[in-house]
């Protein structure tokens, strides 16, 4: 559900050490009887460790009957940035004032656009990440989700 948040996790913290992850279906008890298949999970944290020493929690949750959504909190010694929603609208706080960053709005549809005129064009100037990155992201929410199966720390220093 998050793996841009878990990217944006991984700019500021850098590489993951260890992750651990717990999910839910509890919300949605009803689906599984009513669609074939459903596997998908409601809500789900995961807590990351870094090769830095951060420590990284993410909280998510589509299914919630009152909303759902993403958060994210990056709390420094000087400075902290709070992102809320799918288009992870920033609060920024440093030396004591704060700023505000509302992102684009719908964001889902502009991450398409800028990845279908890359793949049509060939310019890559709006993709912010190269494969190499992308992939260290998607081993990591993959390992979230293996966390969650198995419910152990998954380790990926291998």
């Amino acid at each position: 559900q998050v793996t841009h948040t878990v990217a944006l996790v991984r700019y500021f913290l850098g590489d993951a050490v260890e992750v651990f992850a717990h999910a839910t279906t509890a919300f949605n008890k009803k689906l599984p009887n009513l669609l074939e298949n459903y596997t998908l999970d409601d809500a789900m944290t995961t807590s990351i460790k870094f090769q830095s020493g951060a420590l990284a929690t993410i909280l998510s949750s589509s299914a919630t009957p009152v909303g759902g959504g993403v958060s994210l909190e990056v709390l420094g010694m000087k400075s902290a940035v709070k992102f809320k929603g799918w288009g992870h609208d920033a609060e920024i706080t440093q030396n004591g004032e704060t700023e505000s960053v509302t992102s684009v709005g719908e964001i889902f549809p502009v991450e398409d656009r800028a990845f279908l005129d890359a793949v049509r064009t060939g310019d890559k100037t709006k993709i912010r990440t190269d494969y190499a990155d992308a992939f260290k992201t998607a081993r990591l929410t993959l390992a979230a989700n293996q966390s969650a199966e198995t419910r152990k720390p998954v380790d990926l220093t291998d």
